[in-house]
């Protein structure tokens, strides 16, 4: 099949795009390259090199190959395009409907999801779509997962909030100073959470730890969603999101049946001290607020896919969490890499969010979005304080937490155990709650910081294996989490809200990926006039080049690596440090080179 990509003039009223149809399959999207990267069309030969993926052909069906070995199955649905600035509508709509594509939606970073026409080979549209300069990205789909393994079997069952061995993150040392606070809202982007149970929702104590949407007018029925006015009363889009919103189905009925997100929901924020039930991290302590207590954090549901991540929604998902006020996003799932969640992330954390998601149940290197530099990556443990033999590990471990036989809340109004780094990334999720319940002015850069300082090196780990990065292993990050010592850290430290400090080290630029090649881009913001010293770094911490040494002016900087040492040698494949020095503050990412 072929496409004309020849050059566009205005488009006609027919090529206006038709709405988006609401049964289309789960599905992901993978970054693949700018525009300047058109690959080769290679579908009868069964195999195509698409930016940093490759993709394979078997018995018909397409499947991604990522730089970290990681298989997704493509999705035929869906592709994300994003158009060079300043291309006019018309002349997307004609590119759009000459690929005999149909828009889905479009969101405010400018990446445009759009439906394929059926029995139309995926791969050859994206390939289409790269080769006009009027692209700048184009990203398939496929199919991701999120990371928990459940088995069957309430306070005294959840080991990890509490035991005998000290194997567990110390909740009630962090309730004794702080239970978690209304204000504070943490974006659950999983496959949606029953906000019906009755330790989350409104049970006999009447009071409940889910989010609503004070810009949109209740529901007449509060557990009915069919029972809204109808009308986008804020304006954001989403008509009735009341409580949360489902990018899988496009309405306002975040529940979803699969357990996952309800498990999720449960260990950040079920209702603590109710009589009922389990205990949330940052479920507050009893209806009337008990033994000084209060009525804890909140639980925004957002539903990402019902069954298995959405990658081309995620990064919608992320945005609205952003613009409806969460200070925390949690995630327990692996997606493969794309331009727009990238983009979402930094948009999120350069919005003062604190995010985190599972590391991965592959046993080996750290999955994505957890790798994501904006991104706390979470490594389960055991009740012997071990690292679980599923959970992955490596350079971008950078905390953990318990994830063995976890106790928590699903669908139905039900309670039972999991495994997997899920259910240990919520753990972390609860605890920056609790950090900003005690403390509103924290930034995300010192909440990030102190549950770095405050967590606890257990086990037989090196925690020193490579300098430039001290206190930190492979297994376990910088350690266990400590909800204790982290609340504690937070109650005693001075901010002011807003200040993000000397140094923020943004990103790798999204425009030269991560992995990339040959070049990438290192951006950072300086509070005041500094000497800056940048280095890139390779695994065992060994100077391979040095970028900056000098002093800088207040603001925002840009740096550019080659991929090559300083003796002008072109560096291998492989992972590399990038470490800014500003004053007294140093700053470590992580970036995949391949060639």
């Amino acid at each position: 099949m072929t496409f004309d990509n020849s050059p566009l003039g205005t488009a006609s009223p027919s090529a206006s795009v038709p709405a988006w149809s609401r049964w289309r399959l789960l599905t992901l999207a993978l970054t693949v390259a700018v525009a300047s990267q058109i690959p080769n069309h290679a579908s009868a030969a069964g195999s195509v090199q698409i930016g940093q993926n490759e993709y394979r052909q078997v018995d018909g069906v397409w499947q991604a190959v990522t730089p970290y070995g990681e298989t997704f199955a493509v999705d035929t649905q869906v592709v994300t395009v994003r158009f060079v600035p300043g291309v006019s509508a018309a002349q997307q709509a004609t590119l759009i409907q000459r690929n005999r594509a149909e828009v889905i939606r479009t969101n405010r970073l400018g990446f445009v999801d759009l439906q394929v026409a059926e029995g139309t080979d995926v791969i050859e549209v994206v390939q289409s779509f790269l080769g006009s300069p009027l692209i700048q990205n184009a990203e398939p789909n496929t199919i991701g997962a999120y990371l928990a393994t459940p088995n069957d079997p309430l306070y005294p069952s959840q080991w990890h909030l509490n035991q005998g061995n000290d194997a567990d993150v110390d909740a009630p040392e962090a309730w004794d100073i702080e239970y978690g606070v209304p204000g504070v809202v943490v974006g659950v982007l999983d496959s949606g959470s029953d906000w019906t149970h009755n330790d989350l929702g409104k049970g006999t104590d009447n009071y409940s730890t889910i989010w609503t949407n004070p810009g949109e007018d209740a529901w007449t029925s509060p557990e009915n969603p069919a029972t809204g006015n109808g009308i986008d009363d804020d304006g954001n889009g989403h008509v009735d999101d009341w409580k949360g919103w489902d990018f899988t189905n496009d309405d306002n009925d975040a529940r979803g049946i699969f357990d996952h997100g309800t498990r999720v929901a449960g260990i950040v924020a079920a209702k603590t001290n109710n009589g009922y039930g389990v205990c949330g991290v940052a479920g507050g302590f009893g209806p009337g607020g008990g033994f000084g207590g209060g009525k804890g954090a909140r639980v925004m549901v957002v539903g990402v896919g019902d069954t298995a991540p959405v990658t081309s929604i995620l990064d919608d998902a992320i945005l609205y969490a952003i613009d409806q006020g969460a200070r925390v996003i949690t995630m327990s799932l692996t997606v493969n890499q794309t331009a727009a969640i990238d983009d979402a992330l930094i948009e999120a954390w350069n919005a003062g969010l604190l995010i985190d998601c599972a590391s991965g149940n592959s046993g080996g290197a750290v999955s994505y979005p957890a790798r994501d530099a904006n991104v706390i990556a979470v490594g389960a443990t055991t009740q012997s304080d071990l690292i679980a033999s599923f959970s992955s590990r490596g350079v971008d471990q950078e905390l953990a937490a318990p994830g063995v036989n976890i106790l928590s809340t699903v669908y139905n109004d039900g309670f039972q155990a999991g495994d997997g780094t899920s259910f240990a990334a919520p753990i972390v999720g609860g605890v920056s709650a609790l950090l900003f319940s005690i403390n509103p002015g924290l930034t995300n850069v010192e909440a990030r910081q102190i549950l770095r300082d405050t967590a606890d090196k257990v086990g037989p780990y090196n925690y020193n294996w490579n300098p430039s990065m001290p206190g930190h292993s492979q297994e376990l990050g910088y350690g266990r989490v400590n909800a204790g010592a982290a609340v504690a850290a937070a109650q005693n430290t001075a901010s002011v809200p807003g200040e993000l400090g000397t140094l923020r080290l943004l990103t790798v630029g999204v425009n030269t990926p991560n992995p990339f090649g040959p070049s990438t881009q290192i951006r950072y913001q300086l509070g005041a006039q500094q000497r800056v010293t940048i280095h890139v770094l390779d695994i065992l911490g060994r100077r391979l080049a040095t970028l900056e040494d000098g002093m800088q002016a207040e603001g925002a900087h840009t740096v550019s690596w080659n991929g090559r040492d300083e003796a002008g040698r072109p560096a291998a494949s492989g992972v590399y440090l990038y470490q800014v020095t500003a004053g007294d503050e140093t700053s470590t990412g992580k970036m995949l080179l391949t060639r």
